[in-house]
């Protein structure tokens, strides 16, 4: 017995034996027709033909084209480009975030993309971002990243609508702006807020740092002068036990000249009274 292709509720296929297909149309599965297949069959050409090593890297390069322009290079896409996209989601979307952040490389890389749409926007959100917040970083940062987030947004509604073959309406790119300008500037409030909040508990600390230098210095500079006061008293008590040790030495060498005086009188005497 040979084998049958049934076609599930979803619309995939699977090929079982003849004795378990009875089973499966009896669970709504479906007989795949003669034309059903060849369908198939070229679907699955297609779909070979696009995922090619290739045709992978034409994606990659379709992708970082339209994140450097924000979609616009979209609006001159061929068919081709937009099977490509369909058949690698994965690599055009990467592709496609690389592009748009290029621009924020540092070097050369960066400077040279200044001037692309994703560039111009990067920039013109920065200078617009600054001009707003006055100071404060965090609306500065809300504000950059909520106009950055409206022209990505409008790009990805444009190259949406691009590469599904729907017509590109001023709808679909104003709500693409709203969700981007939302979407970003709540990013950048977040972000900024817990920068600002890691910032004050950097300065914090840093303070409470040179506080403790500081009581640790002073404190060393009052050990070290109470240790130079005990060691002038502990020199002025030397000397003044060099001095005592001085005069008793002396004393005790008067009386040690005078018994000798006395002794050698005495002697004298002596021998006188004995002649």
């Amino acid at each position: 017995m040979g084998n049958k292709t049934l076609i599930r509720s979803d619309g995939s296929t699977v090929t079982v034996p003849e004795a378990e297909a009875g089973k499966l149309l009896t669970l709504g599965y479906k007989e795949q027709t003669p034309v059903q297949e060849m369908e198939a069959g070229i679907s699955r050409g297609i779909e070979n033909f696009y995922t090619t090593p290739d045709q992978q890297v034409t994606t990659a390069i379709e992708g970082l084209y339209s994140g450097a322009t924000v979609g616009l290079s979209d609006l001159l896409g061929s068919d081709d480009s937009i099977e490509r996209a369909r058949y690698n989601p994965g690599t055009r979307l990467a592709t496609e975030v690389i592009g748009s952040l290029a621009p924020l490389a540092p070097g050369g890389l960066g400077k040279a993309l200044d001037f692309t749409p994703a560039g111009l926007l990067e920039r013109g959100a920065i200078k617009a971002g600054e001009a707003i917040g006055q100071g404060s970083k965090v609306i500065s940062t809300m504000s950059r990243t909520a106009i950055e987030g409206a022209g990505f947004g409008a790009g990805s509604a444009l190259t949406t609508a691009q590469l599904n073959g729907d017509p590109v309406t001023s709808e679909a790119i104003l709500a693409g702006m709203g969700w981007g300008a939302l979407f970003g500037g709540g990013l950048g409030a977040l972000g900024a807020g817990v920068e600002a909040k890691f910032e004050a508990r950097a300065a914090r600390l840093a303070a409470a740092e040179d506080d403790l230098f500081r009581n640790a210095g002073r404190q060393e500079a009052a050990a070290l002068e109470r240790a130079e006061g005990k060691a002038k008293v502990h020199s002025v008590i030397s000397e003044g036990m060099k001095k005592e040790h001085g005069a008793l030495a002396n004393l005790e060498e008067g009386h040690y000249q005078h018994f000798a005086k006395n002794e050698s009188r005495r002697r004298k005497d002596q021998h006188a009274d004995s002649l």
